[in-house]
């Protein structure tokens, strides 16, 4: 079987992304009001997470959007347009607020988003879980982890990231996963023969 990069989804238009996206950041930044460590690069992260995520669980994304590699992790694609667009329609706002030695850009959600119009409540249900479990990291730390995935991995920089790789993962398996698939090739018979 020969592979291409034909093969492989980068975006899903039939899920009007750009549309979803918007709603997205304004539910993240609406959940995330309580979170000190919520900024412009954690929010980027945790978009990343739910659509990947839910590409893993169910064959397809929240918002469909396409990712790109930037040095310090995925971010959706032309992501700083998609904020400054709504920042100048007053969607949402970001203020500069020192963190540390640095300086953190926190986006707040100026109206609420249009929930029902786009996702299901497991969509919800989802990017809620993303939030919640990431909520103790900070933008570095998210980073890290992001960097980590295989997704992040196998893409240039500047380049989309498939969503096909979030099925990949270079972990070694676990000595139960080992004996799980022992089992099914008893059953099933030895792939390689």
């Amino acid at each position: 079987m020969e592979f291409s990069t034909k093969d492989l989804t980068f975006e899903f238009q039939e899920l009007d992304p750009s549309a979803r996206l918007r709603e997205l950041i304004l539910h993240i930044a609406n959940s995330s009001i309580d979170d000190p460590r919520f900024s412009k690069v954690k929010l980027a992260k945790l978009l990343y997470l739910a659509d990947t995520e839910s590409f893993r669980r169910f064959g397809k994304p929240i918002s469909g959007s396409k990712y790109i590699k930037w040095p310090f992790g995925p971010v959706p694609d032309d992501y700083n347009n998609v904020l400054a667009h709504m920042e100048q329609e007053h969607a949402i706002g970001i203020r500069k607020v020192p963190y540390y030695s640095q300086e953190q850009h926190r986006v707040f959600a100026l109206i609420e988003p249009e929930l029902n119009k786009f996702f299901s409540a497991n969509d919800i249900r989802l990017v809620d879980d993303i939030i919640h479990q990431y909520w103790n990291m900070n933008a570095t730390e998210i980073s890290d982890y992001s960097h980590n995935l295989l997704g992040w991995k196998v893409a240039e920089i500047n380049e989309p990231i498939p969503y096909e790789s979030s099925l990949l993962s270079d972990e070694p398996l676990s000595a139960d996963e080992i004996a799980e698939l022992q089992e099914l090739a008893k059953i099933y018979g030895d792939a390689r023969g």
